[in-house]
Order: structure tokens, then C-alpha cells, then sequence
């Protein structure tokens, strides 16, 4: 059986105040770092949030965002291996730093949802900006014609 080690603290950057978990399994030296959401998704916004999670995972390079669908906690995480990367000072900032940045955008991103009384509505609109985000990023326009 895998065991971990965890150690949880609270920490408030600029308006949010957020739970932050550090999760330690020594047999397969990895260390992950979750950034816990400070409210919880209600049972009628559950299934938007679950299609959001999932358009954003998908181009998402590291890390990812999950729900626990029991209570409807959203969080950040973000791992690396220790053993390939090694564990310093600079490496366990950058790490935290970057769960701290996704808990942020998705901190605003769900707190839009959860405000809404009607989350389909909000939905495709949040869906449309993540849309536009994607579009402003692409390198090339999409033809009918080989290139």
C-alpha cells in the first residue's frame, strides 16, 4: 500500500484566501501540491463544472483541475517526480507558485459559474471565451484546402 505524508496550510494572496495541500508518497518519490478551492460547487451547478474541468484539462500542459463529486470541492494539482527533477528550494517555489497562479484563474472562473442562477447559460458563455482563447492561439487558418 502506497503511504503518503500531507501537510495543509491556508495562505490568503491578495483578496483569496485559499487551502493549499502538499501530498508526499516516498515510495515513488512524488510530490504533488493541490490548490483547494475556498467553496464548493452546489449539486444543481455540478454537471457545468464538470464539462468546464474538462474543456480546460484538455489543453491544459500541466497539471489539472478536479471536482470531488461527493461535496463538490474543486482543486488545482500539480506533481513532479522528485527523483528526476530532484527537490531544492527553487523547484518546491515554482511548483507552489504555479498551483498558486491555476487556484487564481480558476478561483474567477468558478466563482463566476456558482453566482449564476442559471449555469447553462453561463456555461456556453465561459465555453465561448475558452473558445476565443484557443482561436487566438492557433498558428495557422484552418482551410479546405491542403497547405
Amino acid at each position: 500500500s502506497q503511504q503518503s505524508h500531507y501537510l495543509s496550510f491556508r495562505m490568503r494572496n491578495k483578496k483569496l484566501d485559499c487551502g493549499y495541500l502538499f501530498r508526499v508518497q516516498e515510495h515513488n518519490n512524488l510530490l504533488a501540491v493541490y490548490g483547494i478551492l475556498p467553496f464548493l460547487i452546489p449539486e444543481s451547478h455540478q454537471s457545468a463544472a464538470m464539462l468546464l474541468i474538462t474543456q480546460i484539462n484538455y489543453d491544459m500542459l500541466i497539471g489539472n483541475l478536479e471536482m470531488d463529486i461527493n461535496d463538490g470541492e474543486i482543486r488545482y494539482k500539480n506533481a513532479i517526480d522528485v527523483e528526476a527533477v530532484g527537490m531544492d528550494e527553487s523547484t518546491i517555489e515554482h511548483l507552489l507558485q504555479s498551483v498558486i497562479a491555476m487556484t487564481t484563474v480558476t478561483y474567477e472562473i468558478f466563482s463566476e459559474l456558482v453566482n449564476n442562477q442559471n449555469p447553462a447559460t453561463e456555461l456556453q458563455e465561459l465555453l465561448m471565451a475558452l473558445y476565443r482563447q484557443e482561436d487566438a492561439r492557433t498558428f495557422f487558418l484552418p482551410t479546405q484546402f491542403v497547405q
